[in-house]
This record gives structure tokens, sequence and C-alpha cells, in this order.
């Protein structure tokens, strides 16, 4: 069974090597399993990109990445919050975050952890996406003993998809929906529902 860490870390850890961090290594970038409270004025700020909120309307609100106080409430949620970050060797900036936790759908079969991957917009267009996406599964999977990993997501927002189709996640379910932006306008879209099978994710988890 999964383990998530459920409150900010007192110091980030270097996400296991694998290919992807390799691949992201030799693009100037690096990874990093775990949440400081040094962290929280990046987080907020990146969740306020204006991108971010056309799809992801929640990441700058009460319910997720406001400030310290709600980020801390988010981290303790139905049983923990597995953040990794993405950072710039060299200044040690944050430019994307993503994190698995526990949850489930009724449209993934044996779905057991939630998925969510951002880029910060100085990482956008920079083929960062597949790789960070993959780097996310497999320190989850490893440090975390992740399986069963779904995720949702907006069919207008292509780029995203095809990423994660790129890393083998299969499209399980598509609703008829309304998405919500942080500005409050409502557009009609498509819900996605996506499912990684088990067999992509490392089998491994370190002690």
């Amino acid at each position: 069974m999964a383990t998530f860490p459920d409150t900010f870390a007192a110091a980030a850890i270097p996400v296991p090597e694998t290919w992807t961090v390799h691949q992201l290594a030799a693009q100037g970038y690096s990874a990093e399993a775990g949440l400081t409270r040094e962290r929280v004025p990046e987080l907020v700020a990146m969740a306020r990109d204006p991108l971010i909120g056309q799809y992801c309307y929640k990441d700058p609100t009460e319910a997720r990445f406001a400030d310290e106080p709600s980020i801390e409430r988010w981290l303790a949620k139905d049983g923990g919050r597995a953040m990794i970050l993405l950072t710039e060797m060299g200044s040690g900036a944050m430019v994307g975050y993503g994190w698995t936790g526990p949850g489930t759908s009724e449209h993934a079969p044996d779905s057991e952890t939630t998925f969510a991957m951002r880029l910060g917009e100085p990482a956008r267009g920079k083929g960062l996406a597949k790789p960070f996406t993959r780097t996310i599964l497999d320190a989850s999977s490893i440090l975390y003993g992740a399986r069963g990993i779904w995720l949702e997501a907006w069919a207008s927002n292509g780029p995203a998809v095809h990423s994660y189709e790129g890393v083998g996640f299969i499209a399980t379910n598509v609703t008829d929906a309304v998405r919500e932006t942080v500005d409050g306008e409502k557009i009609g879209d498509q819900r996605i529902t996506m499912l990684l099978p088990n067999y992509r994710l490392p089998n491994t988890r370190l002690a």
C-alpha cells in the first residue's frame, strides 16, 4: 500500500535516477521530492500563472496553494501528497510542480492514486512535459509505492493530453463537462479520465 508524506518536508531529496532524470539534466533541470516551507512563495506565485489558472482553477485558491496554511491543509488531505518539483540547475528556481496522492475514480479500474503536473512559463515549450511527468510517476512509485495512477485532463488542453499519452496513460472515459477558469469563466469542454497501467511503473521501492 502506498504511503505518502502528509506535511512539509524538512528538506527536499533528489529523486531516484532514471533515464528521464538524465534527460532533464541534459537540458539543465533537476527534480526533487518533498515540498519545504521555503518553497511556499515560489509555489504560490506559480499557481497564479494565467495558463495554469485556465485549466486548473483550484491551484491559486484556498483549496490548494493560496498561502502556507492552505498548502499545509492540502498536503494532509486524504492521506497525504507526494510533491515533486522541477528546478533549474544553477539558480535552483522552481519551474514546475506535480504530485500524486490517494484517490480513486469510477472511470479508472483499479485506480488508487491521483496525479497532476504543472509547468511554469519558463519551462514551457522546451520538451520538458514528458520527462517531468515520467519522473513524477517513477519517483512516486519508487519512493512511496504508488500504483494505479490516474488523472483527469481537459480535451481542449491538447499538449497535456499528448504528453500523458506519450508516457503511457490510456483514456478510459470522456465526458461532456463545463470547465471553470480562475477568472470565473465557464467553458464547454470534455473531461478525459486516463489510467497508467501498472506494468509501466517501476516495480522496485527503496528501503
